[in-house]
């Protein structure tokens, strides 16, 4: 008698395990190449909303003459006497960041106009609150004491896919300003350096912050605490009165010492200058990033506008001297090799 064997339903052990084998070994071939594709696109998103930026500055100065602050008011900010919670002084002027400034050429207008209107702010300095008359403000919830406006929308432009801290649900912006170039006086004229050879934004975290330095000494019974650190706000909802030097001084006892507690913080707009011997950083962690510098978001190479309205990308081993010639508009230090 002849017997058949009956057909196979399913794959032995052995087989699963060499396809399972085979199907990764295929994944770990293609992750690389994909996170490459990814890179790629986000770094041509980047610079395509460098580019919008860059024109959109060129725009406002076509129409004022003149570059906006990086982070301040234009042409004028309102004059008077503080007093109370009743807004004083002479309405005038828009008081934001440069990207608040540059929304009209951005098409962003309805923002500008939505935040018309009179604010308080409190200063974390003397513990008072400021008012101030309707005008246009960036960060119309100053009142809460807050350094900008969390409830501000955001806007696709200002964030970058590849910026580790920007979250599309804020007021985030990827990017920050060279305030040696905007500061509200400069005209194209004024860059005799040349537009082609300096940067006016470059990229930057939305939120940067380092530790900081702290201190403590006991002299008796009292025990003095000292701290100081500074942080970049990234967020195009920010006033003139958000940034800059805060301090908070207060002391308790415990029955036996008494503690005094000094803390400074360096609230920063999303702005940069230039910094003796140092360049940027590359795609650093935002916990450890230096506040005062622009971060790249790829690693070793970071993305920056020029003032004719290019967008270039500056490795990371760029010369301190030819970065720094970059920044300046009208020092006679030509960039040859950015």
């Amino acid at each position: 008698m002849l017997r058949f064997r009956p057909p196979r339903t399913g794959f032995t052990l052995i087989e699963l395990l060499v396809v399972i084998a085979i199907i990764a070994v295929l994944i770990g071939l293609l992750l690389p190449a994909v996170q490459k594709v990814r890179d790629a696109a986000a770094r041509a998103q980047g610079q395509n909303n460098l580019k919008q930026l860059g024109l959109a500055a060129q725009s406002y100065h076509d129409a004022n003459n003149k570059f906006p602050p990086a982070c301040g008011w234009t042409p004028t900010k309102p004059t008077g006497t503080p007093g109370g919670s009743t807004p004083y002084g002479t309405p005038g002027g828009v008081d934001g960041t440069a990207f608040f400034h540059l929304f009209p050429y951005l098409e962003q207008g309805n923002i500008l106009a939505a935040n018309t209107g009179a604010f308080s702010q409190f200063n974390w300095n003397n513990n008072t609150t400021t008012s101030f008359v309707s005008a246009t403000y960036a960060n119309k919830g100053a009142d809460t004491a807050g350094s900008y406006d969390y409830y501000a929308p955001a806007v696709k432009v200002l964030i970058a896919p590849n910026d580790l801290t920007a979250y599309d649900q804020s007021p985030s912006v990827s990017y920050i300003v060279n305030s040696d170039v905007f500061d509200g006086k400069r005209t194209m004229l004024g860059i005799s350096d040349g537009t082609s050879n300096t940067i006016g934004i470059a990229e930057g975290y939305g939120y940067c912050y380092s530790q900081g330095t702290y201190s403590q000494s006991q002299v008796g019974n009292i025990v003095t605490v000292t701290y100081s650190g500074g942080y970049r706000y990234g967020y195009w909802a920010m006033n003139a009165e958000d940034a800059g030097v805060q301090t908070q001084n207060f002391s308790y006892s415990d029955g036996t010492l008494t503690y005094n507690y000094n803390y400074t913080y360096l609230a920063g707009a999303p702005l940069f200058a230039r910094v003796a011997g140092k360049t940027f950083e590359s795609k650093p962690q935002s916990y450890s990033c230096d506040s005062s510098l622009p971060q790249s978001h790829s690693t070793g190479v970071i993305q920056v506008g020029l003032m004719d309205g290019s967008v270039r990308g500056v490795r990371a081993g760029v010369s301190n001297v030819t970065w720094e010639a970059a920044l300046t508009p009208d020092a006679g230090d030509i960039v040859s090799d950015l």
